[in-house]
């Protein structure tokens, strides 16, 4: 576990094609949510929970895990990424969205032991940055600050891009993540579906 490290979840999505609260949507015995903060529990000495709306998740609180608000209508991944810099009580943020429920701790590991000298480490996967799976110095609060003020639909991408934001290629992340299932996100029920024989592997290691 490491002590200078927060990781937060983002549960504020409106989950439109998945039919249901995805955070909250049981899969293989478990919610979604905690499927997520059970892989960054490993690795994290505190966890958040980043709502639109904290009532549903009160269960979570308690053991490390607080669930803060982001305050804002409008289901912007940027502002639930702006509360979660605001809370913080570390040196460095992990960010990620709550259905990704095969998240390696082991990617959360290799994008911390990059992080030494940078604003910000985010992992590149299919060709792109992944701001949502991404390491963030507390330091960034400022420029996220900054971005909040001046533009009218910031992202955790345009501050990735502000930060200069140290990025792993796709070679690197595959050594502490083989087959990108940090990546694999839940769109709808199908796709959960399809992570099926993945956990299976996983849980056969």
């Amino acid at each position: 576990m490491r002590s200078d490290l927060t990781a937060a979840i983002l549960v504020g999505g409106r989950s439109s094609r998945f039919g249901a609260d995805k955070a909250l949507f049981e899969w293989r015995g478990k919610t979604l949510l905690s499927h997520v903060a059970g892989s960054l529990m490993s690795e994290a000495g505190q966890l958040l929970v980043v709502a639109k709306d904290p009532a549903p998740f009160a269960f979570m609180e308690g053991g490390g895990v607080r669930v803060i608000t982001d305050g804002r209508p409008e289901p912007n991944p940027f502002w639930g990424l702006l509360a979660a810099l605001e809370a913080l009580q570390t040196g460095w943020l992990f960010l990620c969205s709550c259905d990704v429920p095969l998240l390696r701790p082991s990617l959360v590991g290799a994008l911390c032991a990059a992080k030494d000298g940078a604003l910000a480490v985010a992992p590149q996967w299919g060709g792109a940055p992944q701001p949502l799976a991404a390491l963030y110095s507390k330091s960034a609060l400022y420029a996220a600050r900054q971005m909040a003020a001046r533009e009218a639909n910031p992202s955790p991408k345009g501050l990735l891009h502000l930060l200069a934001a140290r990025l792993l290629r796709e070679d690197e992340v595959m050594k502490a993540d083989p087959r990108g299932l940090s990546f694999m996100d839940v769109d709808t029920r199908e796709t959960l579906d399809s992570l099926e024989p993945f956990a299976e592997a996983t849980d056969a290691l």
